[in-house]
């Protein structure tokens, strides 16, 4: 193996830690701060009904990459905790809305996001942070071109 390989892979592990150990924490203060049954996968689905709706669960699924039926399975969690409603479309289907009470949950989630992601730097030096928030950046201008992060 090259020294290349050796970075790349250690590289992986402690990626692969970083995310096992932020979605652990994610989703313990979720549950905390929002109640049990209450995932921060929904959050993403509620993020667009926001920004984008009311949209059908088909056009949700689109938008976020995933099936259908996993976004009918959100859309009911909605529901139940009062966050979403449905309204039918007659035959073009369902659109689904965010509520009031969903909205607030959306940004009640946003705080704690931003809470604990400043609470994960905090052990960092502030020009650290600043080079983590540039080296994400062009790691994530790269993926959206397609192109290579060099």
């Amino acid at each position: 193996m090259t020294d290349a390989d050796l970075t790349v892979l250690q590289l992986d592990r402690t990626f692969d830690e970083l995310l096992r150990r932020w979605r652990v924490r994610m989703r313990r203060a979720t549950r905390d701060a929002l109640g049990e049954g209450v995932g921060p996968r929904a959050f993403p689905l509620l993020e667009q009904l926001i920004e984008q709706g009311p949209l059908s669960p088909t056009d949700l699924a689109q938008r976020l990459d995933l099936r259908t039926s996993t976004i009918t399975a959100h859309i009911d969690r909605l529901e139940e905790l009062g966050w979403a409603s449905r309204e039918s479309q007659g035959r073009k289907g369902v659109l689904v809305s965010a509520s009031t009470e969903g909205r607030a949950a959306h940004q009640r989630f946003l705080e704690l996001r931003r809470t604990m992601l400043r609470d994960l730097v905090a052990p960092l030096a502030k020009g650290d942070v600043q080079e983590l928030g540039r080296l994400f950046e062009l790691l994530l201008q790269a993926l959206r071109s397609g192109g290579d992060a060099k």
